[in-house]
Formats: C-alpha cells, sequence, structure tokens
C-alpha cells in the first residue's frame, strides 16, 4: 500500500503541469468552436426541436469533435475530464484569464486581417486653403491630368439667365394694376 501511494505521488510530482492555464483555455475555446460549428450544421436548433435520430446523431457528432480537440493536444478524455473535476477555485479563475487573452488576440488577429484585406488604413490628406501649391481637386481618376476651368461654368450661366427672366415675369405680375381714370361708378 504504501509503494503505490508513493507510486502515485512520486508521478504526480514529476508529471509536466498538462494543464496550465493557457492551454485548458485553448482547449476549452477550440471544443466550443467545433460544437458550435456540429450546432450550426444541424441549424442552431434545441435539442427539443430534433428529431431522435438528428439529436443522437447530434450528440455522436458533438463527442466527435471534443475528442479530435483532446486528440491534437495530446489528451485522454478521462485525463481531462479529471483535470476539469479537480480544479481549484483560482486555478478556474486563471483559465478565465487566459480564454479572455486568447479571445482579445484572436480578436486583434481577425482586426487585423481585414484591415490587410481592405488595402490597410489609408493616408488622409488634410488641406488648408487653396493655393497654386494645393489646388482643390474634386474628382481625380488615375492617369488623367486635371482640367481647370476659369469663369463660371456655361450651365450656371443658363441658370442664371433663366432665373433673371422668370423673375422678370413674377414681378410683372404682382405690380398692382393702375387705376382707370373713367367716370364710372356711384355718384
Amino acid at each position: 500500500m504504501v509503494t503505490l501511494s508513493f507510486a502515485v505521488a512520486l508521478s504526480l510530482t514529476f508529471a509536466p503541469e498538462e494543464f496550465d492555464a493557457e492551454r485548458a483555455a485553448s482547449i476549452e475555446r477550440e471544443q466550443a468552436k467545433e460544437t458550435a460549428a456540429v450546432t450550426a450544421k444541424y441549424g442552431n436548433k434545441k435539442s427539443t426541436e430534433l428529431s431522435r435520430d438528428e439529436r443522437a446523431q447530434m450528440i455522436r457528432e458533438q463527442a466527435a469533435a471534443e475528442q479530435k480537440v483532446l486528440d491534437k493536444y495530446g489528451v485522454s478524455s478521462k485525463e481531462w475530464a479529471r483535470a476539469q473535476m479537480n480544479r481549484s477555485r483560482e486555478q478556474a479563475d486563471q483559465v478565465r484569464q487566459a480564454n479572455k487573452a486568447l479571445e482579445a488576440k484572436e480578436k486583434a488577429a481577425a482586426e487585423k486581417a481585414a484591415a490587410e484585406k481592405a488595402g490597410g488604413p489609408k493616408e488622409i490628406v488634410i488641406q488648408r486653403g487653396i493655393s497654386e501649391e494645393n489646388p482643390v481637386t474634386l474628382e481625380e481618376s488615375e492617369n488623367a491630368t486635371p482640367v481647370v476651368e476659369q469663369g463660371l461654368p456655361k450651365d450656371f450661366e443658363n441658370d442664371q439667365n433663366a432665373a433673371t427672366e422668370s423673375d422678370a415675369v413674377e414681378k410683372a405680375a404682382d405690380a398692382p394694376a393702375t387705376k382707370s381714370t373713367g367716370k364710372s361708378g356711384k355718384r
């Protein structure tokens, strides 16, 4: 009996820390992703909404996905279950913190990939005032020479002429009628 407990104690002291917080958090995150993928395959339905056969198949696929993750990390399901069960509150808090750190790291990597895909941040030039060195360009296409117009555009002049003519007609219509000098009416 003493040799057995000594062997167990010896194996525990020399066993590497297989489930440190970061490794446990990465296993948990990958298992959650795989499980979510299987659930999405079944339309993210509740288990009560599935038929008996679908539910059984989904449970088998989820278990296989979780086992695939454990195999990837070289951990048996028995070791993993024992490690989760024997976690202290302090270790569980460490795993939660490591999980949050992994989530933040994945989010930053996804944002960086999206930024690279979009062509990276583009430099915005802020121009203060107009001068010969800094002319204003409204629309610019590649390999095109800028077009410089002097004076008012022709459309503007046509619009101005039409507006002045319509103003003259409106003023004439609004003018009061002149009184006639004829003698008619009551005495």
